[in-house]
């Protein structure tokens, strides 16, 4: 909650919002698209595609995981609250004037291709010991 009360201080609350939407809607596409590319390489025996790399387009099963974890219930079991709670929790601290910032995340990252695949030939590795 300090993480997501700070990034609402500096940025905004909209910014916020605008951020873990992308990120819940991203992981929902990478754990849709992973699973299946899981499978068929199983089913087929080949080596695994860069699974950082996939691309599903319009996805009905991709929006619909996406918008059940946006707007589920916080749970017992859960290390953090649920979206809409963190959303309603940041709503109302006062904000900073901060510059918005541009780019992506993967600007980040000094070489993105060999880290995407050194993450999927673990992944690879794993499926290899199952």
């Amino acid at each position: 909650m300090l993480a997501d009360r700070v990034a609402a201080m500096k940025y905004g609350a909209m910014a916020f919002e605008d951020g873990l939407t992308h990120v819940v809607r991203k992981s929902a596409e990478f754990d849709t698209l992973a699973s299946r590319e899981i499978s068929e390489s199983v089913a087929a025996r080949r080596a695994l595609q860069n699974l950082y790399e996939l691309s599903g387009g319009e996805n009905p099963d991709i929006a619909a995981a996406a918008e059940e974890a946006l707007n589920r219930e916080t749970s017992e079991d859960d290390t953090h609250p649920s979206p809409n709670d963190r959303f309603r929790f940041t709503r109302r601290i006062t904000t900073q004037t901060e510059p918005l910032i541009s780019g992506m995340v993967w600007d980040l990252f000094t070489n993105r291709e060999a880290l995407t695949l050194e993450m999927t030939s673990m992944i690879q590795g794993e499926i290899g010991r199952g």
